[in-house]
């Protein structure tokens, strides 16, 4: 299922195109925030469901950032990295988590 409607990329082709010739820093600010935050969606998923407790850990990027991830399943199984997009969250992968669970992966 596609993000946007061809009809909003359109849209927002056509407001790029008419406000970067007339106001270029609301052209400049408009791309920072389409770019470098993520698009609130309020579409649930369908698929989702309520995992068991997860283990919590944190991935250190650099000074300042850090990811976070939940662990679920037994130490001894092979391990699979799930990794949600942009606009995501960690439980839009909940469906595809129990799948793995139940086939005896980490």
């Amino acid at each position: 299922m596609p993000m946007h409607h061809p009809l909003q990329l359109k849209l927002i082709r056509l407001y790029f195109a008419m406000v970067s010739h007339l106001f270029p820093s609301l052209a400049v600010y408009s791309a920072h925030r389409l770019f470098h935050y993520p698009i609130n969606s309020k579409r649930k998923n369908r698929n989702e469901i309520t995992l068991y407790k997860a283990q919590k850990f944190d991935i250190p990027l650099y000074a300042y950032a850090t990811l976070k991830g939940y662990r679920w399943g037994k130490e001894s199984h092979p391990i699979v990295l799930l990794v949600h997009g942009w606009s995501n969250t960690a439980r839009s992968m909940t469906h595809f988590a129990d799948i793995l669970l139940n086939d005896n992966y980490k």
